[in-house]
């Protein structure tokens, strides 16, 4: 009898404790996760529909985060300049899903960042192709085009100069105002139709350029060509060379040239 009580003790011990122990370590265990949560460093997502990538800047878009969308921060790359913004790739998990994100569309962002995102708060308008004009400027004594002003409203955009000796003496040239690198900023082009043989003629592209806050030359793009057509809705610039040559077809994603299929080989 003594024994059968003395299992029963035992047996009821074992349970007691045994449970307590389990309880205690499940607790312990939820502290310890709650703890690495606090150490973790989070970023929240701005904006809508963001693009997170398998790798930094041309990786394959795996998901979209939108606004206030919390992530642990897994690993940093290199600092990257995106739309003139300056900041770095972050490696993060937001829910099952792991990827990239760049620190400008995130609450984390770079001063640079910051600084180039009240600098379009502030002019964003003023660089819209319907707010844009430009003044021809010529050399009196040789009437070659020597400069360009771009304005908007009472704002110098900025000047270009088009020396003789570099740009060949252009004297009765055509003007574009677009945004051809779709970057959401207006672009310039400008058409030097007295040259105009073999129904090709030479064209000179300026992007605007948000770290230097002016046009800069784009040379990746043929001086020479017959016309230019631009796809707002494919995001694409199709260069049209002289009838007897080529045709050019240009891809941009993100503001950047990324895509060539035919380039314009024979239109330099």
């Amino acid at each position: 009898m003594i024994k059968q009580i003395y299992k029963i003790f035992l047996v009821v011990f074992v349970i007691f404790f045994g449970c307590k122990n389990e309880k205690k370590q499940i607790i312990q265990k939820e502290i310890d996760i709650s703890i690495d949560t606090i150490e973790q460093e989070l970023l929240y997502i701005e904006g809508k529909n963001i693009w997170v990538r398998d790798a930094p800047k041309k990786g394959k878009v795996v998901a979209k985060l939108n606004e206030d969308d919390r992530c642990v921060i897994l690993d940093t790359s290199k600092i990257d300049t995106i739309k003139g913004q300056v900041d770095y790739w972050y490696k993060v998990k937001c829910n099952d899903t792991i990827g990239w994100v760049f620190g400008s569309q995130t609450n984390i962002k770079s001063e640079s960042s910051k600084a180039t995102q009240l600098f379009l708060k502030q002019n964003g308008d003023k660089l819209k192709c319907n707010n844009i004009d430009y003044k021809l400027i010529y050399n009196k004594k040789e009437h070659y085009l020597s400069s360009v002003i771009l304005f908007s409203g009472t704002t110098n955009l900025d000047t270009l100069n088009f020396l003789k000796t570099t740009y060949n003496g252009i004297i009765n040239p055509s003007v574009r105002i677009e945004d051809y690198n779709f970057d959401g900023l207006c672009d310039f082009i400008l058409i030097d139709i007295m040259n105009a043989s073999h129904g090709s003629t030479d064209c000179y592209f300026f992007f605007y350029d948000l770290e230097t806050k002016g046009f800069i030359s784009d040379r990746s793009t043929p001086m020479r060509s017959g016309s230019i057509q631009i796809n707002k809705n494919k995001k694409e610039m199709i260069i049209n060379c002289s009838p007897y040559d080529c045709k050019g077809y240009y891809k941009f994603i993100d503001g950047k040239k990324v895509h060539t299929p035919e380039p314009c080989s024979d239109c330099y």
